[in-house]
C-alpha cells in the first residue's frame, strides 16, 4: 500500500520547511518542527499497524504500544492546538481577520478522530474471531487521522505561517512562541521537546537549541531547564499507580469548584463590559458569585486538611509524598508555575521558607537538578519581596491575556463535557482537567446563526437560492458513503468494480465543477464584502488538496483495471499472487476512500457551519440569485444532464420540489424550463416524475374536441360544408394528401413516436388511449382542419375577440386551432411510415453537396451527412434554414422526427448515426443536438440550456457564459456588461429581425441595447446615437471637441447672443440651459452635444 500521507504531503512539506527563513530570523517556524515530528510519528505508527495487519500478528503488546503512542500523540496534539487557538491565532486575528476560525474548527474535528481510534483500541482488548476485522478498521482510522492531520498542517504552513512571518517581527514571534511554551504543562514539555528534536537532523537540532535560547527570557536557570529538556526522551513516571491509589482511598473526592462557576464569573464580567447589565445589578450579582466562590474554596481547603492529607500521611511514605508534590507541580503550565511559586513563597515566613528549600534539596534525586535550582530561585525571589501583588497580577495578565473566551452557556457545557471525556497522558495524568483551556470561538455570532441555518433548514425556513449548496452537499455525502461501502465489498465481489468506477468518475467530475464554481464565483463574492476578506482562502486550499486525493484514487483504479484486463491470461500460480495483489489494492482503495470521505465531509461541515450562514445574512435574495445564476451560467447542458438526476436520486420528494423551484427562480428569465421539459423525456429512469410533471401544463382533453366544440357554436358552417365529404376530408397545407377516416394507427412504435413529438399532456393522452383514430364527423360540428387558411384566421380572430372566454381558455383554444393541422399531418406521416421506409420517393430524396468537387455532403449553411424531413411539407431539406429560405412559412424544430442518410438515401428516425446495416453506424456529423435537430461537421457548437438553442462556440464555462438577467450567451472576455432583462428577446432596431434566434453576430451597445454587427457598421456611418434610447454609442469626446472648435469660430447675431434655450441631455438625462444655436446645444453638466430642445 501507499505511503499513507496526504497526497504530495511529503514533497510539499519539504518545500515549506526549506523555503521560509531560518529559525533565527523566524522563530515562529519552530512549530513547523513540531509538524515534521508529528508527520513522521504518524507515518511510523501507520507502518507498524499495517505491517501487523498484513502479517496477521495482533498481539497484546502491540495493542498496548499503539495505545501508549496514541495517548501521547493525542495529548501533545491537543495542547499544541489549544496553544495555537489561544495564543497564535488570537494574535494573528488582530492583524488579519477571518483566517483563524476555520483552523480552530479543524482542530475540533481532528480531536474527534482520536476518539474513534481509542474506540477500536478498546475493542481489540477482547480476543475473538472478529479481531482481524477490527484491527483492519483500526488501520483505516489511523490512515484517516494521518491524512486529516497532514492536510491540516500543510494548510497552516501554506497560509498561516507565511502570514505570521509577514505580520510579526522576529521579537514578536519570539514572544508568541514563549507564550505558546508557557501554556503547556511542564510534564508534557519534558516529553514533547526531546520527542520533537529526535526527528530532526543534527543541524536542525542545533537551530532549535539556538531558537529556544533566543525566545527564552534572560533567566539563566530558566534557559538551562529548557535546554536540558532537549535531549533523550524520559522514561515513564515511577510508581504510576499513585494517583489511582489516591482515587481509591478517597472515592468521594470531587473538584472544589466546578468550571461553570469560573465561567459564570467570566460571563458576568463580560456582560458588564458590554454594557448589558446595570451597575447596581452587576454589583449585586458579583458579590453573590464571589461569596459562593470563596465558600467553595474554603470548603475544599478544609476538606483537604481534614480528610485527604491525614490519609496521605498515614498510607504513603516520605518519598511517595515528595513525588506527589513535585508531580503536581509538573502538571501546571510553565508560566503559571512561576507565578504560583513566587506568589506562594511571598507569603512564607523565614522558617517555612527554609523548610521548603530544604525539601527541594532532598528531592533532587526525584527531579531534574536544573529544574530544582529554578524552583529554589523562584522561591528566593518571592520570599525576598521582589514580587508584589501588583507584579504577580501583571505577570498573570501577560501570560493569560486574551486567553479566555466569553462564549455562550452552551459552549461552557460543551467544554466541560470535553474535559470529562479526556483521556489520560502517557504519564498517567489527566492534564486537560487541570488546565481547562477552551478552544477560542472567534465569532460567537456565527455559531448563533448556524443554529438557525444549515442543510436541514429548508424544512424550517423559506428556501433561499444559496440552499442549493446544501442540496449538493447532501448528495455528495450520500455518494461518498456509497463509494466507501462498495470499496469495502470489492475484494469479495470483483463485479462491483465497474459500478464503483462509474460512481467515482461522476463524483469526481461533479465535485470538480462544484469546487471551481465556489472558488471562481461564490468565494470572491463573499470576499468582496469588506469585513469578510480571507474567510474562504482555507477552503480554496482544501479544494486544491482534495483534487490530489481524486487523482490518487484514479491511479489505483487504473492499476485495478489493468489487473482485470490481464487476469484471464495468467496461470494458476500467478493467479493466486494476482488475487493477493488485487486484495491489497482493494484495501488501499478502501483506505483512501475512507480518508477522502472524512476530509470532504469535514470540509462540507465547516463550510455549512462558517460560510453559508454568512451568505444568508450578508446577501439578499436577489444577490443570492445572481450568484447562483452566475454559477449556472457557466454550466454546460451536458453537465446539468448528469448533475440534476444525480441530485434528485439523493433528495427527498420535498427537497426535490424545493431544488427545482430554486432552479426555476434563478433561471426565470431564460428558456431553462423549456429545455428541462424537452430534455427530461430521455431521462425516464430517474424517479423525479412529480417535479417534471409540473414543467408543462396538462392537456387531458383532445385538442380537436376543444376547437370543434367551440366552432360548432359559430355561424360559418355553410361556408365550409361544401368542402367536406361524408366519409373523408382533404387538408391542404403545402402538399395535397388524403387520409381515410377509417384508418387506425394502433402500432405501439407509433405511440412511442408520439412521446417524441407531442407535449407532455398530449403524450399522456396518447398513452391512455390504445389507438388514435383519424376520422372526423360532418354536420353541425365542424373539424378545424377542414377550414381554409382564411377561415382558420377568421376563427382565431373570433376567439380572440370573444369576451365571454377567460384568458386561459381563450389561449388554449387558439393554441389548439394553430396546432390541429400539424397533428393531423403527423398522424398521416405515422400511418404512411411503412411506405416511406420501403423507398417510396419523397421530394428531395437525393444527396446535396456543400462542395460538389470534393463530394462533401451538406449545404451552404452546414456540413452534414443527412437531410431532415419537414413534417409540414413532407419534403426533405438539408437543414431548417434551407427550408425557411424557400418556403412561405417556418419549420418548428420540435416536430422534426425523421431524417434521410445521404449515403444510403433511407428515411429513418432522426439519430446521430445511420440505422441502416449497410452504413455500419455511419455518423451524420461530429455534432448532434437531439433538441434542436442540428447536425454539423465543421464548427464547434454547444447547446445552451438557458437559450434552449445551439450556439457557435466551445461551450459555457469555456469561452461563453449565460447571463440569466439578459438571457444571452456572452463571451467570457467581457468582464463587465450593461445588464438589461431579456435584452436579446427583441428585434434589431435596424433590420427588425428577431435577435434571439438570429444567426448573425450581435453588437452590444454601451446603453445595453443590441443590434446586428453589420447593421451597426452601416448605421454608424451616419449616426452616433442609439436608435432606441438616443444615448451616444461610444466615447464622442473627439467629435464634441471638434464641435467646440467650430462654435468658437462661429459668430452669433447680437440679438441672439444673450438668449438661452432649455435642453435635455440624452446622455446624462439632466435638464439645463444652453446658449442659443440653430443646431448644436451643449450640455453644461457632461459636455455632450447629444441633446434635444424642450
Amino acid at each position: 500500500m501507499g505511503g499513507g500521507e496526504s497526497p504530495k504531503c511529503g514533497s510539499n512539506r519539504e518545500e515549506v520547511v526549506a523555503a521560509p527563513p531560518s529559525l533565527a530570523n523566524a522563530p515562529i517556524l519552530l512549530l513547523v518542527c513540531f509538524h515534521k515530528a508529528l508527520r513522521t510519528e504518524l507515518a511510523e505508527v501507520r507502518r507498524l499497524s499495517l505491517s501487523a495487519l498484513e502479517s496477521g500478528s495482533h498481539d497484546h503488546d502491540l495493542i498496548l504500544d499503539l495505545r501508549r503512542r496514541f495517548e501521547f500523540l493525542k495529548l501533545a496534539y491537543k495542547y499544541h492546538c489549544s496553544a495555537e487557538d489561544e495564543v497564535i491565532f488570537l494574535a494573528l486575528n488582530v492583524h488579519i481577520k477571518n483566517v483563524a476560525c476555520t483552523y480552530s474548527l479543524e482542530h475540533k474535528s481532528i480531536d474527534d478522530l482520536f476518539d474513534s481510534i481509542f474506540h477500536y483500541l478498546d475493542k481489540l482488548v477482547v480476543d475473538d474471531e472478529t479481531l482481524s476485522k477490527r484491527f483492519q478498521e483500526l488501520v483505516l482510522c489511523i490512515s484517516t487521522i494521518q491524512a486529516a492531520i497532514c492536510q491540516h498542517m500543510l494548510k497552516e504552513e501554506e497560509q498561516v505561517f507565511p502570514l505570521l512571518v509577514q505580520q510579526f517581527s522576529s521579537k514578536e514571534q519570539s514572544l508568541l512562541i514563549w507564550q505558546f511554551i508557557c501554556s503547556i504543562p511542564v510534564v508534557l514539555l519534558e516529553d514533547v521537546l526531546p520527542w520533537m528534536t529526535s526527528f530532526l537532523s543534527q543541524e536542525e537540532q542545533i537551530d532549535v537549541v539556538h531558537c529556544l535560547k533566543q525566545i527564552t527570557p534572560d533567566e539563566k536557570l530558566l534557559q538551562e531547564v529548557i535546554i536540558s529538556w532537549v535531549g533523550e526522551r524520559k522514561a515513564s513516571t515511577p510508581n504510576g499507580q499513585g494517583f489511582q491509589y489516591h482515587g481509591f482511598v478517597v472515592p468521594s473526592y470531587e473538584r472544589f469548584i466546578h468550571v461553570c462557576h469560573v465561567e459564570g464569573l467570566q460571563l458576568l464580567l463580560h456582560s458588564y463590559a458590554q454594557n448589558e447589565i446595570p451597575l447596581a445589578k452587576f454589583v449585586e450579582k458579583l458579590c453573590r458569585e464571589l461569596e459562593s466562590f470563596v465558600k467553595g474554596i474554603s470548603k475544599h481547603l478544609v476538606y483537604q486538611e481534614t480528610e485527604v492529607f491525614p490519609i496521605i500521611t498515614k498510607n504513603w511514605n516520605y518519598e511517595i509524598q515528595q513525588w506527589l508534590l513535585y508531580a503536581s507541580l509538573h502538571t501546571l503550565p510553565l508560566g503559571l508555575l512561576k507565578c504560583v511559586v513566587t506568589w506562594f513563597s511571598s507569603h512564607l515566613c523565614e522558617e517555612a521558607s527554609k523548610s521548603v528549600l530544604h525539601s527541594i534539596k532532598q528531592a533532587t534525586p526525584l527531579i531534574d537538578n536544573s529544574f530544582a535550582s529554578l524552583l529554589k530561585e523562584w522561591i528566593r525571589i518571592g520570599y525576598s519581596g521582589k514580587t508584589s501583588v501588583d507584579k504577580f497580577q501583571s505577570e498573570l495578565n501577560e501570560i493569560f491575556n486574551n486567553r479566555c473566551s466569553f462564549s455562550s452557556i452552551e459552549n461552557v457545557h460543551n467544554a466541560n463535557k470535553c474535559s470529562s471525556n479526556s483521556s489520560s497522558s502517557s504519564s498517567g495524568f489527566n492534564l486537560h482537567n487541570l488546565l481547562p483551556g477552551k478552544l477560542k470561538i472567534l465569532s460567537p455570532s456565527l455559531e448563533f446563526s448556524v443554529e438557525k441555518t444549515g442543510p436541514n433548514s429548508v424544512g424550517n425556513l423559506e428556501p433561499q437560492p444559496i440552499d442549493q449548496f446544501f442540496f449538493f452537499h447532501k448528495a455528495l455525502k450520500k455518494d461518498l458513503e456509497c463509494l466507501v461501502l462498495v470499496s469495502a465489498k470489492m475484494a469479495e465481489n470483483n463485479g462491483l468494480f465497474t459500478d464503483f468506477c462509474r460512481r467515482f468518475r461522476l463524483l469526481q467530475f461533479l465535485y470538480h465543477i462544484h469546487s471551481d464554481a465556489e472558488d471562481e464565483i461564490a468565494f470572491p463574492a463573499l470576499e468582496a464584502k469588506g469585513k469578510l476578506q480571507n474567510i474562504s482562502h482555507s477552503y480554496a486550499i482544501d479544494h486544491k488538496l482534495e483534487v490530489e486525493y481524486f487523482t490518487k484514487t484514479s491511479i489505483i483504479l487504473e492499476k485495478m483495471s489493468e489487473f482485470n484486463d490481464s487476469v484471464h491470461s495468467l496461470n494458476k500460480k500467478k493467479m493466486e499472487q494476482s488475487k493477493m495483489n488485487f486484495s491489497r489494492m482493494c484495501l488501499e482503495l478502501h483506505e483512501i476512500c475512507k480518508s477522502m470521505q472524512n476530509m470532504l465531509c469535514d470540509h462540507i461541515h465547516r463550510e455549512e457551519l462558517e460560510l453559508w450562514p454568512i451568505f444568508r445574512e450578508c446577501f439578499s435574495i436577489e444577490e443570492q440569485d445572481k450568484i447562483v445564476g452566475c454559477m449556472l451560467g457557466r454550466t454546460k447542458a451536458e453537465i446539468l444532464q448528469q448533475m440534476i438526476p444525480w441530485l434528485m436520486a439523493y433528495l427527498a420528494p420535498e427537497e426535490q420540489d424545493a431544488m427545482m423551484s430554486l432552479l426555476k427562480k434563478a433561471t426565470k428569465n431564460t428558456m431553462f424550463d423549456e429545455w428541462l421539459g424537452e430534455w427530461w423525456e430521455g431521462m425516464k429512469s430517474y424517479n423525479v416524475g412529480k417535479v417534471v410533471d409540473d414543467l408543462n401544463p396538462k392537456l387531458t382533453v383532445d385538442p380537436f374536441e376543444i376547437a370543434a366544440n367551440y366552432l360548432s357554436k359559430e355561424s360559418f358552417h355553410d361556408r365550409k360544408r361544401e368542402n367536406l365529404h361524408e366519409e373523408n376530408f382533404e387538408v391542404d397545407i403545402s402538399r395535397d394528401f388524403k387520409v381515410d377516416d377509417k384508418a387506425e394507427i394502433i402500432d405501439g412504435h407509433e405511440c412511442a413516436e408520439c412521446i417524441k413529438l407531442f407535449s407532455d399532456g398530449e403524450k399522456k393522452r396518447c398513452n391512455e388511449r390504445d389507438d388514435v383514430k383519424v376520422n372526423q364527423k360532418t354536420g353541425d360540428q365542424e373539424h378545424p382542419t377542414a377550414l381554409s387558411q382564411e377561415d382558420l384566421e377568421d376563427a382565431i380572430r373570433k376567439v380572440s375577440r370573444d369576451s365571454s372566454l377567460d384568458p386561459q381558455k381563450k389561449s388554449h383554444i387558439i393554441q389548439n386551432l394553430l396546432m390541429s393541422r400539424w397533428i393531423v399531418t403527423q398522424k398521416k406521416l405515422n400511418a404512411e411510415d411503412n411506405v416511406t421506409s420501403s423507398r417510396e420517393e419523397v421530394p428531395g430524396q437525393h444527396p446535396s453537396y456543400r462542395d460538389p468537387l470534393k463530394q462533401c455532403f451538406g449545404c451552404t449553411h452546414y456540413k452534414r451527412n443527412c437531410k431532415l424531413l419537414a413534417a409540414c411539407c413532407n419534403q426533405l431539406y438539408t437543414c431548417i434554414r434551407c427550408h425557411d429560405d424557400v418556403a412561405d412559412h417556418s419549420i418548428d424544430r420540435k416536430y422534426i422526427t425523421k431524417m434521410m442518410c445521404m449515403f444510403c438515401l433511407i428515411v429513418q428516425p432522426i439519430a446521430p448515426t445511420c440505422a441502416t446495416v449497410s452504413c455500419n453506424n455511419f455518423p451524420m456529423a461530429k455534432y448532434y443536438c437531439r433538441i434542436c435537430k442540428l447536425f454539423d461537421d465543421d464548427r464547434e457548437i454547444y447547446h445552451c440550456p438557458y437559450c434552449n438553442l445551439c450556439r457557435v462556440g466551445k461551450g459555457l464555462g469555456i469561452d461563453y457564459f449565460h447571463c440569466m438577467n439578459c438571457n444571452a450567451c456572452m463571451s467570457c472576455s467581457i468582464s463587465v456588461h450593461t445588464c438589461r432583462e431579456r435584452c436579446l428577446e427583441d428585434n434589431c432596431p435596424i433590420c427588425h429581425e428577431y435577435i434571439f434566434t438570429s444567426s448573425l453576430p450581435v453588437k452590444a451597445l454601451a446603453c445595453g441595447h443590441l443590434m446586428h454587427s453589420t447593421c451597426f457598421q452601416d448605421y454608424t456611418c451616419t449616426h452616433y446615437t442609439c436608435p432606441i434610447c438616443s444615448k451616444s454609442l461610444g466615447d464622442m469626446q473627439v467629435y464634441f471637441g471638434m464641435l467646440d472648435a467650430l462654435l468658437a469660430e462661429e459668430k452669433i447675431p447680437d440679438e441672439y447672443a444673450s438668449q438661452t434655450q432649455v435642453i435635455l441631455c440624452n446622455d446624462c438625462e439632466k435638464k439645463g440651459a444652453s446658449p442659443f444655436h440653430w443646431l448644436y446645444h451643449k450640455c453644461a453638466n457632461c459636455g455632450s452635444y447629444n441633446t434635444r430642445l424642450l
